[in-house]
């Protein structure tokens, strides 16, 4: 008997040794680098720039083993445009106690938008900078895509609004969520929605679904509801749902909940983007070539890193004018 209490106390002991062995392990491992950015586009731009500053942040502190963080003279605005739209994303960026400048190494990095650039990184460096702005690209975060939605889920408020814009007989029909934009005559790099384009697009969809689906709603969602009404929904023969104009959030949170399939029309809109990718799980985002408009950020634009390769591409066909798929 003797000999087995003394046996189960060593067993024990070495139990407790391994164990405390691994906790040291673990702890001496845990990654301790850092990385951040100058999150340029806080200052003026709006929310889809915003999105894709912080993602690519997180999505390139996580594949690299570091953790994302935030300066001390950044942290007020940075907590001004997140807390209240997506403090999930928020809470995941540490934010330092203390001033740490002369100890943060700055690597040149993204200036344009709409590419992808990899990284190397030399990890005896604790903490990184990325100078840069933009990081217009999903290459830098999609892998983590089913934990960015969760950490992207709309407050309530903004959920509740998206629904009070749904009546009763909306919830059983399949939505085809349309985003139009029209620029502004003081932007000359972007273009608008093609009022014929996104006709033949909306016309192209209605057909490739209405075998599955009875009852095909068309909403169109965006910044401009005389363009939508006139050039738009005059003109086709379906009834059409123009959503009244409100803030991004409210956007971004109807698509989530509401959009079964999704139609960017202006084709290097950044929220267009973020309105397609956010949408329900599992559908499909159609978007037009940029190649086919007089868009000038097709010049600097590399499609397979601006839009997913799981999106669908639509052309106009030269001879007959209808639209496609590419």
């Amino acid at each position: 008997m003797q000999h087995l209490k003394i046996l189960i106390v060593a067993m024990f002991v070495m139990f407790m040794t391994i164990s405390l062995n691994k906790f040291e392990f673990y702890e001496k491992t845990e990654p301790r680098k850092y990385l951040t950015i100058d999150f340029k586009t806080f200052d003026e731009n709006g929310l889809a720039d915003i999105l894709f500053e912080v993602l690519a942040l997180y999505g390139i502190a996580k594949r690299n083993n570091r953790i994302p963080f935030i300066e001390t003279s950044r942290q007020f605005i940075v907590e001004k445009r997140l807390n209240n739209t997506f403090p999930g994303i928020l809470a995941k960026l540490h934010k330092m106690e203390s001033n740490i400048d002369e100890r943060i190494e700055i690597i040149p990095f993204q200036t344009t938008c709409c590419s992808y650039i990899k990284q190397r990184f030399n990890n005896s460096i604790d903490f990184l900078k990325l100078d840069g702005m933009f990081f217009q690209s999903f290459k830098y975060f999609d892998e983590f895509r089913d934990e960015i939605r969760d950490l992207l889920i709309p407050p309530k408020k903004y959920m509740e609004i998206a629904q009070s814009y749904m009546k009763s007989e909306d919830f059983e029909s399949f939505n085809i969520c349309a985003h139009i934009e029209n620029k502004d005559m003081t932007d000359i790099r972007h273009d608008s929605t093609n009022s014929t384009f996104i006709i033949g697009a909306l016309n192209l969809l209605i057909d490739t679904y209405k075998c599955e689906h009875e009852n095909i709603s068309i909403i169109l969602i965006g910044n401009d509801e005389d363009f939508a009404t006139t050039e738009i929904v005059s003109k086709m023969e379906i009834n059409m749902k123009i959503l009244p104009k409100s803030d991004p959030e409210i956007y971004l949170a109807f698509s989530r909940k509401y959009c079964d399939v999704v139609l960017i029309s202006a084709p290097s809109s950044t929220f267009g983007w973020w309105f397609g990718y956010l949408s329900k799980t599992g559908n499909a985002v159609y978007y037009q070539d940029i190649k086919q408009t007089n868009d000038k950020i097709a010049k600097i634009m590399i499609q397979q890193d601006f839009y997913p390769n799981y999106w669908i591409k639509l052309k106009t066909d030269q001879l007959t004018a209808k639209v496609r798929r590419y």
